[in-house]
């Protein structure tokens, strides 16, 4: 899959997904000049982007991220091996480079969320202005955490940052 030039604005999914549920991606896939822009996952994860039992590399390059949201995990990006959800690399990356992250928010990592075993390359990549924020149920009841502002990686992530900048997240 090759995605060039294309804007994904204003979409919404009931679950997971709100620009893009990518699954199954055995020849791995690119996005590049792509801006993923004001999508929504409304009860789920990855308010731009799901990527679900990808075998290649998945790469970003020049794309920008902006004012997407997830009631759940990963406000523009959510890879995961749970319930076959997420991203399964062998041998290969998810990649983001010259990438732009700003005002995505979600209840656990607000531009970024990574579990289970994902290679992760964060490269000249800017993530400002990103939120995680607690989601309560009835009166003070903590249904989601808020954790990770920009970055939000459990259960063995191999993550490289590089030439990036996080700025003003919460």
């Amino acid at each position: 899959l090759i995605v060039t030039s294309t804007v994904c604005d204003g979409n919404s999914a009931t679950s997971d997904g709100g620009g893009v549920y990518l699954h199954d991606a055995n020849t791995g896939a690119t996005f590049q000049a792509t801006h993923f822009q004001s999508n929504s996952a409304v009860t789920g994860s990855g308010g731009a982007v799901v990527l679900s039992s990808a075998h290649s590399g998945v790469v970003f390059v020049d794309c920008y991220f902006t004012s997407n949201t997830a009631s759940e995990v990963g406000g523009s990006c959510y890879a995961d091996l749970q319930n076959g959800r997420g991203l399964l690399l062998t041998g290969n990356e998810l990649v983001f480079d010259h990438c732009a992250f700003e005002g995505n928010s979600a209840s656990f990592g607000g531009a970024l969320a990574m579990q289970q075993e994902n290679t992760v390359l964060i490269r000249s990549t800017q993530l400002r202005d990103n939120s995680a924020k607690s989601q309560y149920e009835g009166v003070g009841r903590v249904v989601a955490s808020g954790d990770g502002g920009a970055l939000a990686l459990t259960n063995a992530n191999i993550l490289s940052v590089i030439d990036s900048t996080l700025h003003f997240n919460y």
